[in-house]
């Protein structure tokens, strides 16, 4: 990984264009469900990831597209709250929209994100073999 070394006396000044990365554009693409601005994002990775995340933007009412290597979202006609399944089961990364959804509309419907399900199950004693004994949980499901 590149760094670089800061000494003393001087303003830092100057520009440096830093590539995009997916774990950096994906939560970007969700975040930008919060405003009514474009926003233009560049230097983008062309990945599925961010492809299935501009097409569930879509789906919930934002134009989302490619100008050569820039995103551009513009999430002013945004109206559903409903996480497409068919999208969401794509990519777990999905789950990043949620906040955004629910701040926008204060209500959202996900499905689990990524196609998982959510199992628990308890763990057997690797001595005995047998289930331990717990307390009820003062939790309860909804």
């Amino acid at each position: 990984m590149a760094s670089f070394r800061v000494r003393g006396g001087r303003i830092l000044r100057g520009r440096m264009r830093v590539p995009g990365a997916k774990n950096a554009i994906l939560p970007i693409l969700a975040a930008s469900l919060l405003t009514k601005h474009r926003v233009e994002l560049l230097d983008c990775p062309k990945i599925l990831d961010v492809d299935n995340m501009m097409a569930i933007l879509r789906l919930l009412g934002c134009e989302a597209g490619w100008e050569g290597n820039a995103v551009i979202v513009d999430a002013r006609g945004a109206s559903r709250y409903e996480m497409p399944e068919e999208l969401a089961k794509e990519m777990r990364s999905s789950i990043f929209l949620m906040g955004p959804v629910v701040a926008r509309f204060g209500k959202a419907r996900f499905t689990y994100p990524g196609g998982y399900s959510l199992v628990l199950e308890p763990e057997k004693s690797p001595k005995t073999g047998t289930l331990p004994q717990r307390e009820k949980s003062p939790v309860s499901s909804l």
